[in-house]
């Protein structure tokens, strides 16, 4: 048995969600896999050990979309036993299969994501979203509800839309294509297994008259990783939202990142080999102060060493400058009162922040 298969579980909400780990538990039998469904008929016909029926009437395979009670999951009864289930797990990654329709998935999946904020079980949802195929609408809005409390959740989200699917399978129907969609999950399951997920601010400066972009991962609020590189297609119009950095480590020990958000249209992109985006001087201080970051070292001493660092051409709008910037929203007032707000200049003025630069009322010295 692999040792990240007693780290994670493994949910299936609704019709889809539920055959999906029914199809899943014989490629990865190791894996503790769960089914949950408002419909009782769909899982009397799943071969997967763990199931709970989480409404009390037999649908016949129509699900929630018939049934408005499951939309309330959160205030219905059976949520205990999901709640029991959370706490026995908690701690666990926690990955949720489910399809985005109109049904159990859709109504549902915020709802379990809020229980498994609750017990920290770091949930990670993998979603196909097959609501617009054929002649189907959303009238009541349960979908948009579903992806604005998902995103507001903070939790994780991969979203298999129909353009990707009808591309991956060539299929225009789900029961077409079913196999090979859950293959595409457990392909997705992998990448995210081997990489480390860590929640990311960006930030935005000018190289040398260039936009840059840098994304900072934090644990526990402080930070833990810097990634930076030119910046041609992102802009502060374009709202980051739900960012992350994925780091992995290949067996030659060659570091990789990548970073994943939500943009403006809701879509969840990902931003590969991130590294190889910057040159080699830049990416070389990105992997040292990433590394001084994770064995302890104080942002304040960072920001100290790297303040003295002789770089080419150093200028106010330089990438320096910037990540100095950067790291100086990390750093203790008081050691910057106590360190950098004396004029280096005249020796006299103290320096005022005036338009994102320190300058000298004095002598007009300046600096980020």
């Amino acid at each position: 048995m692999d040792e990240r298969d007693l780290k994670f579980w493994i949910i299936g909400i609704g019709g889809f969600g539920g055959r999906s780990v029914d199809f899943l538990q014989g490629l990865l039998p190791e894996i503790e896999m769960f089914a949950i469904d408002s419909d009782e008929w769909d899982l009397n016909k799943l071969f997967l050990k763990n199931k709970i029926l989480i409404s009390d009437e037999i649908y016949a395979g129509r699900g929630s979309e018939h049934n408005s009670d499951v939309a309330r999951f959160g205030y219905h009864p059976k949520s205990k036993v999901v709640e029991d289930l959370m706490e026995q797990n908690a701690g666990k990654k926690m990955f949720i299969i489910s399809g985005l329709g109109l049904g159990t998935g859709s109504r549902v999946t915020p709802e379990i994501v809020k229980i498994a904020n609750q017990f920290d079980c770091i949930p990670e949802v993998l979603s196909i979203c097959y609501l617009l195929w054929g002649e189907n609408k959303d009238p009541k809005g349960i979908l948009k509800s579903c992806f604005y409390e998902l995103h507001n959740l903070q939790c994780g989200v991969s979203y298999f839309d129909e353009e990707f699917i009808r591309k991956e399978t060539g299929k225009l129907r789900i029961k077409d294509s079913f196999e090979k969609l859950c293959l595409i999950l457990k392909g997705r399951l992998d990448d995210l297994l081997e990489a480390e997920r860590i929640l990311s601010e960006v930030f935005y400066f000018q190289n040398k008259g260039e936009r840059w972009i840098a994304f900072i991962g934090l644990k526990n609020k402080k930070p833990c990783e810097l990634i930076s590189f030119k910046n041609g297609n992102y802009s502060k119009s374009m709202q980051i939202q739900n960012c992350y950095i994925l780091k992995s480590i290949k067996k030659d020990n060659i570091i990789n990142l990548k970073v994943e958000y939500v943009n403006n249209e809701n879509e969840r992109c990902t931003i590969e080999n991130t590294l190889k985006n910057t040159n080699k001087e830049f990416r070389n201080y990105l992997l040292l102060i990433s590394e001084l970051l994770q064995n302890g070292v104080s942002v304040d001493n960072i920001y100290k060493t790297l303040i003295n660092c002789e770089f080419q051409d150093y200028e106010l709008n330089s990438w320096q400058a910037g990540i100095l910037r950067l790291l100086r929203r990390y750093s203790s007032q008081e050691f910057f009162n106590e360190n950098y707000l004396n004029c280096l200049d005249c020796k006299e003025g103290k320096l005022e922040l005036i338009e994102g630069c320190y300058k000298c009322p004095i002598c007009g010295y300046s600096r980020s």
